[in-house]
């Protein structure tokens, strides 16, 4: 068939330049004792397969769906890595992979057991912060503030607040987050190490992580509830009982707040005189706390502004 006769659109692969290629992988593969992946991501042409499987070991997937297909399609090792699995894809996933990546050390605490579990292989990605390009941060994924892959200080964390205190790594992580307790001077790695206030952080933590993640949840049910009940009463209602409502919804969607400080507070009783965590630090600390924060501030002023509509159509 000549190209002129081709239907369009339509792919068109040189088979003879693949079989070219792919001998060259088989070949380093060969000489380095190393294993040759495809990147499903790059090239995903599956009807081809069959044939990139006698020279490559496996596939590369960055979800479920290119972890079936992988499985399915091509055969021999299925590798993947995602920034983040959801659990419900996460089980159909260990049905296909047999090794997985995770970005985190708190990915690999959650799932990492039950990909254990079922026999199959775990890693984490390294964040070695090191840059390779200029010019393209956005697509980099060492530049300065990537959540791709685990950085040293994240890795040292991780395992200080795990009470690991015997890693050098995790004196590491204090020193240079630059983020200390207030009043401890230049390193709070030798007070949060203490194994009390080292139990009591990560009990702390755990809490005031919970809190915020689902404080917008109560922004909802009070802006709901109150409103119900400002609807329910408007026979009887008057200006002191409206602004009651108001004040019964500013107190009840700023419970996650509430919880966060009180959280806090009884942390600090646990420091020495003079030392005391604050709300900043920790923010400064976990920088996903700050995002929990920014959504559960939306949805404050979404439902006020919404039961503030609803008491100025009614009024």
């Amino acid at each position: 068939m000549k190209f002129t006769e081709l239907p369009t659109p339509c792919y068109l692969l040189d088979e003879n330049r693949l079989v070219q290629n792919l001998a060259v992988l088989r070949d380093v593969a060969r000489r380095t004792g190393a294993k040759i992946l495809l990147a499903q991501k790059a090239f995903s042409m599956f009807s081809v397969y069959p044939l990139i499987r006698e020279y490559l070991a496996g596939t590369t997937a960055s979800g479920l769906y290119e972890a079936r297909l992988g499985h399915e399609e091509f055969g021999g090792e299925t590798h993947v890595y995602a920034p983040a699995y959801a659990e419900g894809e996460f089980r159909e996933i260990l049905e296909y992979a047999d090794h997985i990546v995770f970005n985190s050390p708190a990915q690999l605490a959650k799932f990492g057991p039950a990909a254990k579990a079922a026999g199959k292989s775990v890693g984490l990605r390294i964040n070695p912060e090191r840059s390779t390009q200029e010019g393209h941060a956005i697509y980099d994924p060492c530049a300065p503030g990537s959540r791709l892959g685990t950085t040293r200080a994240q890795w040292a964390v991780g395992r200080a607040t795990a009470n690991a205190p015997d890693l050098a790594e995790a004196k590491f992580a204090y020193d240079s987050l630059a983020h200390p307790l207030k009043g401890a001077g230049c390193s709070s790695y030798a007070i949060e190490m203490e194994p009390a206030v080292a139990e009591a952080y990560g009990r702390m933590l755990k809490r005031v992580t919970f809190a915020l993640d689902k404080a917008w949840i109560f922004a909802i049910f009070a802006g709901f509830g109150c409103g119900i009940g400002y609807v329910a009463t408007l026979r009887v209602m008057t200006d002191e009982l409206a602004i009651f409502f108001f004040l019964l919804y500013a107190v009840m969607s700023l419970s996650g707040y509430l919880m966060t400080f009180a959280q806090i507070a009884l942390f600090n009783r646990v420091l020495p005189r003079g030392v005391r965590l604050t709300f900043r630090i920790l923010r400064k600390r976990f920088p996903d706390l700050g995002s929990s924060v920014m959504d559960f501030n939306r949805m404050i002023v979404l439902a006020g502004l919404i039961l503030f509509g609803l008491m100025a159509l009614t009024r």
